[in-house]
């Protein structure tokens, strides 16, 4: 990975404005500065909003492929999640896997069932962003391990065999599903298809 890929904070905005909305870009731009300005990490945005207000020391990324999306998440040391209206966005299910801790809008309506002490934490505005923030890379956190446990695909397989199994009692014990998406490559990816 570039050095001008890793990052402290990565946030994955949307180009587009219905991707702006779900991914809150107002929220995350106030937030962005005040890190910037409070904290002088080093900040990624991805698919930053066309015609965005640059936020000094802020490296603004077009959209990228998913694998390279992945690898640069993998690098970076936290995710931020400024968004409420995204149902249960799939980047932080990602992060997870990945092993990055999340900072995540305590208003968001999904996706709030992954936040804990092992996987980040939650904040509410531009307030308190910045202590959420280094809290998150103050502690090592092991995202991966907890998400493992309580999700992933061997969980849910474990939870498809149970409702095939009230469709057909009969099915064999040792009869099971791992959900994983078999055609995954590169290091970033693996890791992910593991999740």
């Amino acid at each position: 990975m570039p050095d001008d890929l890793v990052a402290d904070v990565i946030h994955v905005s949307g180009g587009e404005a219905w991707g702006q909305d779900a991914k809150n870009w107002p929220l995350a731009a106030r937030c962005l500065r005040r890190l910037v300005r409070d904290a002088s990490p080093r900040v990624l945005v991805v698919d930053a909003p066309p015609g965005a207000e640059p936020i000094e020391g802020t490296r603004f990324l077009g959209a990228m492929d998913h694998g390279d999306l992945l690898a640069a998440i993998a690098a970076a040391r936290c995710l931020l999640v400024p968004a409420v209206i995204d149902p249960s966005p799939r980047v932080l299910a990602e992060a997870l896997c990945l092993d990055v801790p999340v900072v995540v809008n305590r208003r968001i309506i999904g996706g709030w069932k992954y936040v804990n002490h092992f996987t980040g934490t939650f904040f509410a505005d531009e307030d308190d962003v910045v202590p959420a923030v280094r809290s998150v890379l103050r502690v090592r956190r092991r995202p991966r391990r907890w998400f493992l446990a309580h999700h992933g695909p061997a969980r849910a397989g474990a939870e498809v065999f149970r409702l095939l199994r009230t469709l057909d009692p009969d099915l064999p014990h040792t009869f099971t599903y791992v959900l994983l998406k078999p055609d995954f490559a590169g290091s970033a990816t693996d890791q992910l298809g593991q999740c």
